[in-house]
């Protein structure tokens, strides 16, 4: 019994240095709009698709000012001006998008995953794409959270169209 206790013990430390393993930490560089950064790791830079959600369009006012405003807030700077800014930031099962753009999860100075607190405050709606689904249902929480609520894009004043509703028709538009 002593044994397996001590076996124990001495598998602790290792399976945390695992898990912390898995997260990386960057200087942040500066935020497009409430979705996207760019760092900078190891000297290269990295554009960074928050996973998990899908904040309004820039184009889709106030709004998608307000969702890139929440996320420099979170991330040190409510007048996204970053200097010395750290940040980490965690891959899922699928690390690039289309786009070429790194997804992840974002972690502020306090440790706090920003992509659930964007949501849980109301300025993102949730986009689960398969196979990133480690943060599924913590994010659905969120996000039901602030609807429950009206916080922000839910409330009365909200969006009128998803973000990925508005991209849909603003494509149509820029075609005809």
């Amino acid at each position: 019994m002593r044994i397996l206790l001590i076996i124990i013990l001495l598998l602790l430390p290792v399976r945390q240095v695992a898990c912390a393993a898995k997260t990386r930490t960057a200087e942040l560089i500066s935020v497009h709009d409430g979705d996207t950064i760019t760092v900078r790791d190891n000297g290269k830079k990295v554009r960074i698709r928050l996973l998990g959600i899908d904040a309004p369009e820039l184009a889709q006012e106030p709004w998608g000012f307000c969702a890139r405003r929440k996320l420099c807030t979170e991330l040190g700077s409510a007048l996204c001006s970053f200097k010395n800014t750290k940040i980490k930031y965690e891959y899922d099962v699928q690390k690039k998008d289309k786009y070429k753009r790194d997804l992840a999860y974002i972690y502020n100075a306090q440790n706090e995953l920003v992509n659930e607190t964007l949501l849980k405050d109301g300025y993102a709606v949730v986009l689960i794409l398969e196979p990133n689904t480690k943060y599924a249902i913590k994010f659905k929480d969120a996000e039901a959270y602030a609807r429950k609520r009206k916080i922000s894009i839910w409330s009365k004043s909200g969006l009128k169209l998803s973000p990925y509703e508005f991209r849909k028709r603003e494509s149509k538009r820029k075609r005809s």
